[in-house]
């Protein structure tokens, strides 16, 4: 009887040679896809060169997380006085006074009275008044010749020729011509006032009221100074070289001329003053 032949494939030998064989074919295969592969998903990006860019870049949009977001504050008092100025100041003009000419009537020459004795004119593009006190707390003021305002800007910028005087310049409102009117005023040891004169009170009452007296460093008595009001109703805010101080609401006077005053508060001494750039705007 013949011996059975073999398979070469059922020799161990052959098996582990096959199997060698194969695993050599498939990394040779395999490998090569395997490098390619990852070497694309870590090289660094190639971008167009810009010049050659033709398309619309397009931003991505930014978002803020709603609880970043702050609610808009309250504005302060300030803010809001400072918002009624810049309305104020785009009123219809009525008229800007450079006093290059007396154009609006504003009082000129000498004039005396009991308590003072004074010199007014318009020279140099300013409105000067030389004032001398002959009683204490002596007061001079004028008043263009210009219809009564409603709810108004009055602006004016001031100055003192010479120092070493008690004295004070104010910007008036609501002079209605017989005595009564409100006065914003500066002191030269920079405090300022708002202040009634209102000749209708009972005597035993006086014939003036102090709204309201404060210090204020917002103004410089060697320096041209700037004194501005906005009357809305009866309400009234006051401003020093743009800059708010004070908002008051009275009720005594309604209506009435814008005007300009100089108080000496010791008798004999003697005060200059020069006014400029007078401006008054009426709501529409």
């Amino acid at each position: 009887m013949q011996p059975q032949k073999r398979s070469i494939f059922h020799e161990p030998a052959v098996i582990v040679a096959l199997i060698g064989l194969i695993g050599t074919i498939v990394t040779a295969i395999v490998a090569p896809l395997i490098i390619r592969a990852v070497e694309k998903s870590t090289a660094t990006p190639v971008f167009p060169d810009s010049a050659a860019f033709t398309g619309t870049l397009v931003p991505l949009p930014t978002y803020t997380p709603i609880s970043l977001i702050t609610p808009t504050a309250t504005p302060t008092e300030e803010e809001q006085a400072l918002q009624v100025l810049v309305d104020a100041k785009n009123w219809p003009l009525v008229f800007a006074d450079p006093f290059d000419t007396n154009a609006y009537g504003w009082p000129e020459g000498e004039r005396t009275s009991e308590s003072v004795t004074a010199d007014l004119k318009i020279i140099n593009g300013a409105y000067l008044w030389k004032i001398r006190a002959n009683t204490n707390s002596a007061i001079n003021w004028v008043r263009p010749r210009i219809d009564p305002s409603q709810d108004f800007y009055a602006g004016v910028r001031a100055r003192r020729v010479n120092d070493q005087v008690d004295m004070n310049y104010a910007l008036t409102f609501r002079d209605q011509g017989n005595g009564n009117f409100y006065e914003f005023k500066l002191y030269m040891d920079q405090h300022f006032v708002v202040r009634i004169y209102d000749k209708n009170k009972p005597a035993d009452q006086g014939k003036s009221e102090i709204f309201t007296n404060q210090p204020t460093t917002r103004f410089r008595p060697e320096d041209a100074n700037k004194l501005e009001v906005v009357g809305i109703g009866n309400d009234y805010w006051f401003f020093i070289n743009d800059q708010f101080v004070k908002h008051l609401n009275r009720t005594e006077l309604s209506g009435g001329i814008i005007g300009l005053s100089l108080e000496i508060r010791l008798a004999g001494q003697e005060a200059q003053v020069e006014f400029d750039d007078f401006e008054l705007r009426k709501a529409p």
